[in-house]
């Protein structure tokens, strides 16, 4: 399955609102012309297309924060497309020693596509209910981003 990647513009994220997956429904309400155009404007972001339909959208934030932060939205029939969409977000984050992610607590799914993406969880909240997971190139990370908690 071959999908095609772009830059994310802003109906991107209005053809994914009614197509996200259950555990990311809540966010569905931000999903507007305008909030794409503010993560455009603190980090680059993509879409990726199958049969030119949007299936997921992901970027990094590149402000406020020590390292970056990924972000991924991915639509409720994306799984069929995970081994795809993971490796396009291991390329995105090749580049970058340190990057950092939230998943919202008790999202298995979440959880386990961060640990395929090389993320660990740490004891920290990213922001209430988001547990903060960090991504680290080679083996000096820290215990606890090697480990986890």
């Amino acid at each position: 399955m071959s999908l095609e990647v772009r830059p994310l513009v802003p109906a991107d994220f209005v053809a994914l609102r009614g197509r996200l997956q259950e555990a990311q429904r809540g966010e569905a309400r931000l999903l507007t012309p305008w909030f794409a155009l503010a993560c455009l404007d603190v980090g680059p972001a993509w879409t990726a297309l199958d049969r030119g339909e949007p299936v997921a959208a992901a970027g990094l934030y590149l402000t406020g924060w020590p390292w970056p932060v990924g972000w991924a939205l991915l639509a409720h029939d994306a799984g069929r497309r995970l081994v795809a969409l993971t490796r396009l977000v291991r390329r995105a984050l090749a580049p970058f020693e340190v990057v950092a992610t939230g998943v919202r607590r008790g999202f298995r799914a979440g959880e386990r596509w961060a640990c395929v993406l090389g993320f660990v969880p740490t004891s920290r909240d990213l922001a209430p209910g988001w547990r903060l997971w960090l991504r680290r190139r080679g083996p000096e990370a820290e215990p606890e981003m090697r480990h986890g908690t």
